[in-house]
């Protein structure tokens, strides 16, 4: 059964051979820890550990090249070096300590979003629907998604960032 068949059995509320599963990513230290217990070292990507253990992740479905989001994000840059930490503004504007050694999810010191004023600022300049930039070869993608037996995926963003 392909990927897409077994997504459209489960979305059609019938049984597929197996159930679809998605994570939605491995902290690069724990591809590292896996590698100690014996993950073959040539597996080093979300991707390639998907494929390894036969999962239907978000790294291998073809995603529709749509922003939906921020657009034109936040220029990414440091704001202050605190040795093993950095303070950034990430692509939304927020500001963060993140850790220079390792992957995890940032300490959020104040968010890009806070105010009306903020939301107005957000609405005029980064969330333009408009703009033709937005999208990308849609056709591509489902073209190439179906000839290969693949669903295609949206990516409408997460509720955790």
């Amino acid at each position: 059964m392909t990927t897409r068949e077994r997504f459209n059995k489960v979305f059609h509320w019938q049984k597929p051979d197996k159930v679809p599963n998605m994570d939605f990513g491995y902290w690069d230290e724990t591809i590292i820890e896996w590698h100690k217990q014996g993950l073959p070292e040539n597996i080093k990507t979300n991707q390639d550990v998907e494929k390894h253990l036969g999962l239907e992740g978000a790294e291998i479905i073809p995603t529709l090249p749509i922003i939906n989001g921020l657009y034109p994000g936040f220029e990414h840059k440091v704001l202050e070096d605190k040795g093993a930490h950095q303070v950034i503004q990430d692509g939304a504007g927020n500001i963060c300590e993140i850790s220079k050694e390792s992957t995890s999810i940032p300490r959020y010191i104040k968010y890009g979003l806070e105010t009306k004023k903020d939301w107005e600022i957000y609405k005029r300049e980064r969330l333009d629907y408009k703009r033709e930039d937005r999208i990308g070869d849609v056709r591509k993608v489902v073209e190439e998604a179906h000839s290969s037996g693949m669903p295609v995926r949206f990516y409408a963003g997460s509720l955790y960032g």
